[in-house]
């Protein structure tokens, strides 16, 4: 099996590609995980808002917002195309950045899931294949090589 794993806030979040996605935490109770299944290859996923909440997106466009507690049924659900989630950042509000094979990249509230609030390019541009937050500035790679930088 192939996977994905990304450290965020303390927890270990993993894809794999079977179209599961494997949570593990390792704190002072020893290590625990959780696992929830979706019908599509699921891409990217990141923890955001509390160490409760973790975003998780889809070959096929779906964003779900899930709990931890309670894994089984999203929480929320958001599809803004059907070209593949690539990545899914936190930014400090709360919210995250999502970037899609089509090349959008928008910012998605997990509170508001059916309004996304900023899109910085659109499904006209290059996929999107990489994409970093830091406190002001969003960095975004894509299939022409290029780098892109944008201010907040």
């Amino acid at each position: 099996k192939q996977w994905y794993q990304r450290r965020v806030r303390g927890r270990l979040c993993r894809v794999t590609t079977n179209g599961s996605l494997s949570l593990l935490s390792i704190g002072e109770q020893g290590e625990t995980g959780v696992k929830y299944s979706h019908p599509q290859e699921l891409t990217a996923c990141s923890t955001v808002n509390d160490e409760f909440t973790v975003m998780a997106g889809s070959v096929s466009g779906d964003i779900m917002t899930l709990d931890t507690r309670n894994i089984s049924q999203p929480v929320s659900s958001y599809k803004r195309s059907n070209y593949s989630i690539t990545n899914i950042a936190p930014d400090a509000s709360g919210s995250a950045w999502v970037s899609q094979g089509d090349g959008e990249c928008f910012l998605h509230n997990p509170s508001k899931p059916q309004c996304p609030s900023l899109s910085l390019s659109g499904g006209d541009c290059e996929g999107v294949l990489g994409l970093a937050v830091t406190k002001a500035t969003i960095l975004t790679s894509a299939k022409d090589r290029v780098v892109r930088r944008y201010l907040l």
